[in-house]
C-alpha cells in the first residue's frame, strides 16, 4: 500500500517528528536520562558515555556499584 501525500502521515512518525522539533527550538531542554542496570556490563558503558554527551545521568540496580 503506497501512502496518499495528502493524507496525516501515521500517528507514530508524526509525534517523533514533532518530538525533534521540539527539541531543535529548544537547546537549553535538560536531558535526563534513567538507566535501569546501571552496574552491569553495559550501564559501565552507556553511563559514562551518555554524561559525556550532556546527559542528566541516574542510575539504578539491584545490586550496589563494583568497587573501583
Amino acid at each position: 500500500m503506497k501512502d496518499d501525500p495528502g493524507k496525516d502521515p501515521p500517528t507514530a512518525i508524526w509525534l517523533v517528528g514533532k518530538q525533534e522539533q521540539s527539541m531543535k527550538e529548544n537547546e537549553s531542554m535538560i536531558k535526563n536520562v534513567l538507566v535501569t542496570g546501571g552496574s552491569g556490563r553495559l550501564g559501565n558503558f552507556v553511563c559514562p558515555y551518555l554524561k559525556s554527551q550532556g546527559y542528566n545521568v541516574v542510575s539504578t540496580d539491584q545490586v550496589p556499584a563494583p568497587k573501583e
